[in-house]
C-alpha cells in the first residue's frame, strides 16, 4: 500500500523523498518525508528491492546523481515512520548507506575538475532496475553513456561498468531508464536481460549477459525513448518516444520492435505531445500513456501481439514504418488482408484530461495516479486547459483575488510555480472516455479551426526581424503605465516598475529616471500587450520556447539540475557537455598554454554535436524557427542565437585566467554555429550572451552623449567619430548590415535583407551589484535603447512598408509581478499595427511564434504552434511615420557600480560574484532579482518578502548547504593541523 516520489513540501527547502500511504482514507496520504540533498529523476531515479529482507523491510534504492552515489534506504510497511533512515526536516543531513560509483568511473567522457561536477567524474547515475532475485542491480549514467553492474548487493557489492557505444560512432547516448529481467545460469549477472532507454538517440539498448561477456544490441526505436515498462511476464517492453509522439512495443524473446503506437491526439495533429510515463492495466490489455505536452494521458487497447498474447514479429510483414511518425505505409495487401491487419494494430480509444506536464502514471487496482509535473494551477483540481502552452495562474488561497500579493508582495515566481502533485483518476468507462476525449480536444485547440489570417488580404510582410531578449516582467518595465495608447486602462503596478519613469525607478536620493523610454514610447504608439506571459521558467528552456515553440523533455528536466548547481553543462544552446573554459575561481587555467582562437574555437567545435556525428541531446524532432523558414523556401540569418562567440578580450582572459573587465568592445575574432543549418546564415562579429559586450552603448560613451547634450551619439560601432566608441556592439554589428541592405534597395539593387532575422539583445538580463559593471538600471537603459534605434532605422528605411518586428524575453526569471510571474515584456511593431491597442487577451510565447509565422507564410512547427491563437493586432492601412528613437534618463551616479561603501553594499556584492553569470539565467533569481531591487531602492526600500512555493529552493538551497558544510569542515580540518 506505499509508493514513493521525489517532492518538495510546503515551506521546504529540500529536495524529499515522499512516501504515501494508499490505503488511507479517505484519500491517499503523504505519511513521511525524508529530507535529504541529493538532486534525483523522479520517474527513474528509485526503485525497491523485489525481495523483503529477514525482518520484513524492503530496500529502496536511490540514485543519486551527480554525486556519483546510489543510495539504500528501508522501508517498513506499518509503522509510523516507515522509511529509515530519516530524516526530519530540511536542515539535517541523511546519513544512509550508499554505494559510491567514483571507483568505476575510470573512463568517463567528461574532465573531472572544478569546471565541471564539483570535481567529480560525470557519471550521474538515473535510471535503476533491480532483478528478480535483490542481489544485481543496474543504474544507467546519464553523462557517461555506460552502465554501472552492482553485483552482490547484500554481500561485498562488486561495481563494473560496461560503455555503451556504437562501433564507429560519436553518437552521445545520455542513457535514462533502465529495465532488467533475470534470468539466471550461474552466480552473478550472467543470464539477466538489461535494456537501456537511450535518451539522446533512437533505440534502447539491449543487454545480455552472458558468461563470455556481455553482448549489447541497439534496438531502433522512436526519438528520445524515456520510460520503459514490462508486460506482466517480461515478454514485451514498452518505450515511450518523447519526441516522437509515440510508444514503441518490443519483443523481450526476439529483441524487436512489434509495433509503434502513435499517441498524438489525431492522425492529422503535428508532433509536440511529449509522451514521458507509462502504466499498465491489471489484465495487461490497456496502456496508459502521459502526454506531457497536450496535458493528457492517452488510453491505449493493446493489439494481441502487443499484449504478449499473440504470435510474435512485427504486426504485418508486409507493413512498414516511417521513422518520424510510426505510422504505417501498407502496400500489395488485399482489402481483406487490409482489414485484418487493423485489427491487428493497438488502439487509441481515448484521452484523459490531466495537470500541467503529467509525466508519470501507475495503476493500482482500478485507480490511476497521474503525476502532474507542473502541478494543476488550481488546488484540489484534476485538469488544465491547455492553450499551448501554460496558462496564466488562477487565484488560491496563497494567492487570492485582489492584488495578486501574498506576503505583501505576491504572485507564484517562475521555477517556484512548478509544484507538482498526483491526480487519483478512476479507469474510465466507455461513455466516460468519450467526454474526457472531448474535452481533452478542446483544451488543445483541435475543436473548431485555428485563424489563419492576420489581414483580409494577403500579408503585406515580406521580413520580420525577432528580438530575444532576457529576463522582464511586465511591470518591472510597463508597470507604471496606466493607460494604452488608445486611453483603455492597462493592468500594471507602478510599485514594481523599477524600469521605468516612476516613483519606482528614482534613485534612493529622489532623482528622476526613465530607464526604458523606447518601450515605453513603442508600447503605447504600437500597442501594449498586458496579458502575454513566457512559456519558459528561465533561459535553459527559454531560448528553446523563443525558438522552437517547443522544450524537449530533456531541456524541461536536465536544466533543473543545472540551476540547482548539480553537476550539469550547459546543453541547451547546441553545445553538449561543453566545460567552463573562462577563468574559474581556484582553478588552474583551462589551456596548459597560450591558446589560440582558433585553439578555443576548435574545442567549442568538439561539443558541438553535429560536428561529431552525434545528435543534440535538447533539439526538438520539429527543429527551429530558422529551420521552418527554409523548409518554406524563405532567407534567414541569425545573430547571436545558438552561436557560440570568441573576442579578443576573452582570449585575453583565458590567457591571462584574470577575468575580462567592462566593457568589452573588442573584436569578435572566433563564431561557431551549434547547428548545421545556421552555417553561412549567421553574423561572425555578432556576439552572443555576454554582459560584458554592450547591446549598444557604454557607460562612457552615454555620459558623453549626456555631456554633449545630444551632439555624440553613445552608439559603438567601428566608424564611430569619436575613437573613444569604436568598437563592438550587438546593434552596431547590425546597424552596419543592415544599412548595406538599406541601400541596395534605394539603389534600385535587389532585395538582400533576408525574410527572418533572429537578434539576441540581452543585457536587460543585468549582472545583480558588481563592481566595476554598470548597474541593472544601465544595463535595462543599454537594452531599450538598442531597440529603439533598431526600430527607428527600420522605420526609416524602404523596409518599413513590409517589415514586421516581434519583440520577446525568453523568459521573465523569477521578477516580481503582480499578476504572474511569467508575464512579461512582449511588442510587435509594424506599420500596420492599430495605433495605441491594447491587447488584453491571453498570449504567449507561442502563440507570438505563430503570429510570425502566419505573416511570412511559414507552416507551424508541431501541435503547439499550429493550434496556438495568433496575436489580433494589425489593420490594412500603414501609417509609415519613422519612429524616433529616445535616449533614456540614467543619473550620472548610477551608471557604473561603485566598489562597496557599506557593509550592504558588501554583502551584495558578495552574493552576486557568487552567482553564475557565464551563460544566461544561471544565477540565482532570488539572489539576483533582490540584489537588483537593493541597487535601486537601496536599504531603506527592502524589496517586499516574495511568497513563493517550495520547488524553487528545493533546486539550489540544500546542495549550496551542503557545500557549504563540507568547507567548514575542511577548514576546521585545517585548522586544526596548524
Amino acid at each position: 500500500g506505499y509508493g514513493i516520489q521525489f517532492n518538495a513540501d510546503t515551506n521546504r527547502a529540500q529536495q524529499s523523498l515522499a512516501v504515501i500511504d494508499l490505503n488511507a482514507r479517505p484519500a491517499p496520504a503523504v505519511v513521511q518525508n525524508v529530507y535529504f540533498p541529493t538532486p534525483q529523476s523522479a520517474q527513474v531515479g528509485a526503485v525497491f528491492a523485489p525481495q523483503a529482507e529477514a525482518d520484513g523491510s524492503f530496500v529502496l534504492y536511490v540514485s543519486g546523481g551527480f554525486e556519483n552515489k546510489v543510495w539504500a534506504f528501508q522501508l517498513r510497511p506499518g509503522e509510523a515512520i516507515p522509511l529509515k533512515p530519516e530524516s526530519p526536516g530540511p536542515n539535517t543531513k541523511v546519513t544512509a548507506p550508499f554505494i559510491d560509483l567514483n571507483q568505476s568511473a575510470l573512463a568517463v567522457s567528461m574532465p573531472s575538475s572544478k569546471r565541471y561536477n564539483n570535481e567529480k567524474a560525470a557519471l550521474y547515475p538515473l535510471g535503476l532496475a533491480v532483478i528478480s532475485d535483490g542481489e544485481t542491480l543496474y543504474a544507467a549514467n546519464n553523462l557517461d553513456d555506460s552502465l554501472t553492474v552492482i553485483n552482490g548487493l547484500r554481500t561485498e557489492k562488486k561495481v563494473s561498468f560496461i560503455k555503451l557505444r556504437r562501433a564507429g560512432s560519436a553518437q552521445n547516448f545520455y542513457p535514462y531508464a533502465v529495465a532488467a529481467v533475470g534470468r539466471k545460469e550461474g552466480p552473478g549477472s550472467v543470464g539477466d536481460q538489461v535494456y537501456v532507454s537511450c535518451w539522446n538517440d533512437e533505440s534502447v539498448a539491449a543487454i545480455k549477459f552472458r558468461k563470455a561477456g556481455a553482448l549489447v544490441k541497439f534496438i531502433p526505436v522512436g526519438r528520445h525513448p524515456t520510460e520503459m515498462i514490462f508486460n506482466h511476464d517480461n515478454t514485451r517492453l514498452y518505450v515511450a518516444n518523447s519526441d516522437g509522439d509515440s510508444v514503441s512495443v518490443l519483443d523481450t524473446t526476439g529483441d524487436q520492435e512489434l509495433e509503434r503506437i502513435s499517441v498524438r491526439l489525431s492522425e492529422d495533429s503535428l508532433i509536440g505531445h511529449s509522451p514521458e510515463g507509462l502504466a499498465l492495466s491489471t489484465d495487461g490489455g490497456t496502456l496508459y500513456v502521459a502526454n506531457a505536452r497536450s496535458n493528457s494521458v492517452a488510453v491505449v487497447a493493446l493489439s494481441p501481439s502487443s499484449r504478449g498474447a499473440g504470435e510474435t514479429g512485427p504486426i504485418s510483414k508486409d507493413t512498414k514504418r516511417t521513422k518520424e511518425s510510426g505510422k504505417p505505409i501498407v502496400s500489395d495487401l488485399t482489402e481483406e488482408d487490409r482489414e485484418e491487419e487493423i485489427k491487428q494494430r493497438s488502439i487509441v480509444r481515448g484521452f484523459l484530461p490531466t495537470g500541467a506536464y503529467p509525466s508519470a502514471l501507475a495503476i493500482v487496482g482500478e485507480s490511476l495516479f497521474v503525476g502532474n509535473g507542473k502541478g494543476t494551477g488550481v488546488e484540489n483540481s484534476s485538469l488544465v486547459v491547455n492553450n499551448s502552452g501554460r496558462a496564466p495562474n488562477v487565484a488560491n488561497d496563497r494567492f487570492p483575488v485582489g492584488t495578486g500579493r501574498a506576503g505583501g508582495m505576491g504572485g507564484q515566481f517562475s521555477i517556484s510555480v512548478v509544484s507538482g502533485n498526483i491526480s487519483l483518476v478512476p479507469t474510465p468507462d466507455a461513455p466516460t472516455l468519450a467526454r474526457h476525449t472531448q474535452q481533452v480536444m478542446r483544451n488543445n485547440g483541435l475543436v473548431g479551426q485555428p485563424r489563419a489570417k492576420l489581414f483580409r488580404g494577403r500579408s503585406p510582410f515580406k521580413h520580420v526581424i525577432y528580438i530575444i531578449k532576457e529576463n522582464r516582467t511586465y511591470d518591472q518595465v510597463f508597470g507604471d503605465l496606466e493607460r494604452a495608447g488608445n486611453g483603455e486602462r492597462a493592468d500594471g503596478d507602478p510599485a514594481l516598475a523599477i524600469f521605468g519613469a516612476g516613483a519606482a525607478a528614482r534613485r534612493p536620493d529622489g532623482a528622476a529616471q526613465n530607464v526604458a523610454p523606447n518601450h515605453h514610447a513603442l508600447a503605447l504608439r504600437f500597442g501594449l500587450l498586458d496579458r502575454f506571459f513566457v512559456n519558459a521558467e528561465a533561459s535553459p528552456d527559454g531560448h528553446n520556447w523563443s525558438t522552437a515553440a517547443f522544450s524537449t523533455d530533456y531541456v524541461d528536466k536536465a536544466f533543473r539540475w543545472s540551476y540547482g548547481g548539480r553537476g550539469r553543462g550547459y546543453d541547451y544552446e547546441g553545445f553538449n557537455r561543453l566545460p567552463n573554459i573562462y577563468p574559474v575561481r581556484d582553478a588552474p587555467p583551462f589551456f596548459s598554454g597560450t591558446a589560440t582562437a582558433a585553439d578555443v574555437a576548435a574545442l567549442y567545435r568538439r561539443y558541438v554535436p553535429y560536428l561529431q556525428g552525434s545528435r543534440d541531446v535538447a533539439e526538438p524532432g520539429t527543429l527551429y524557427l530558422w529551420d521552418a523558414a527554409a523548409r518554406a523556401g524563405l532567407s534567414y540569418r541569425n545573430y547571436g542565437e545558438f552561436i557560440g562567440t570568441v573576442s579578443e578580450a576573452d582570449l585575453a582572459a583565458i590567457n591571462t585566467d584574470r577575468a575580462k573587465p567592462y566593457p568589452d568592445i573588442s573584436a569578435t575574432i572566433e563564431a561557431v554555429p551549434t547547428k548545421k543549418s545556421l552555417e553561412n546564415h549567421f553574423h561572425p562579429k555578432f556576439r552572443n550572451y555576454d554582459l560584458r559586450t554592450p547591446d549598444a552603448m557604454i557607460v562612457e560613451s552615454y555620459r558623453a552623449a549626456k555631456e554633449s547634450g545630444g551632439g555624440l551619439d553613445p552608439v559603438i560601432t567601428q566608424q564611430h567619430a569619436d575613437a573613444r566608441f569604436r568598437g563592438t556592439s550587438r546593434l552596431g554589428v547590425w546597424l552596419e548590415e543592415f544599412a548595406s541592405y538599406a541601400a541596395d534597395l534605394r539603389a534600385g539593387r535587389a532585395d538582400r535583407m533576408p525574410n527572418l532575422s533572429v537578434l539576441r539583445l540581452s543585457n536587460d538580463h543585468t549582472a545583480g551589484v558588481a563592481a566595476n559593471l554598470p548597474t541593472p538600471q544601465f544595463f535595462v537603459a543599454d537594452n531599450d535603447y538598442a531597440l529603439g534605434r533598431l526600430v527607428e532605422a527600420v522605420s526609416r528605411s524602404p523596409y518599413w512598408k513590409d517589415t514586421a518586428i516581434f519583440v520577446v524575453e525568453d523568459d521573465a526569471q523569477d521578477g516580481p509581478d503582480h499578476v504572474d510571474a511569467h508575464r512579461s515584456v512582449a511588442l510587435v511593431i509594424s506599420a500596420y499595427n492599430r495605433p495605441g491597442a491594447l491587447v488584453h487577451e491571453f498570449h504567449n510565447t507561442v502563440s507570438l511564434i505563430r503570429t510570425m509565422e502566419l505573416l511570412l507564410g511559414i507552416p507551424p512547427m508541431n501541435q503547439l504552434d499550429a493550434n496556438a491563437v495568433p496575436i489580433d493586432i494589425f489593420r490594412d492601412a500603414p501609417d509609415l511615420r519613422p519612429y524616433q528613437s529616445i535616449l533614456p534618463d540614467i543619473a550620472l551616479n548610477n551608471l557604473l557600480t561603485p566598489p562597496p561603501r557599506t557593509a550592504a553594499d558588501l554583502r551584495w556584492m558578495r552574493l552576486t560574484s557568487e552567482q553564475n553569470m557565464a551563460f544566461a539565467d544561471m544565477a540565482d533569481p532570488s539572489i539576483l532579482n533582490q540584489a537588483i531591487w537593493y541597487s535601486v531602492r537601496g536599504a531603506d526600500c527592502p524589496m517586499p518578502e516574495i511568497s513563493r512555493l517550495p520547488a524553487f529552493d528545493a533546486m539550489r538551497q540544500g546542495i549550496a548547504e551542503e557545500v557549504e558544510d563540507e568547507e567548514r569542515a575542511e577548514r576546521s580540518q585545517r585548522e586544526g593541523d596548524n
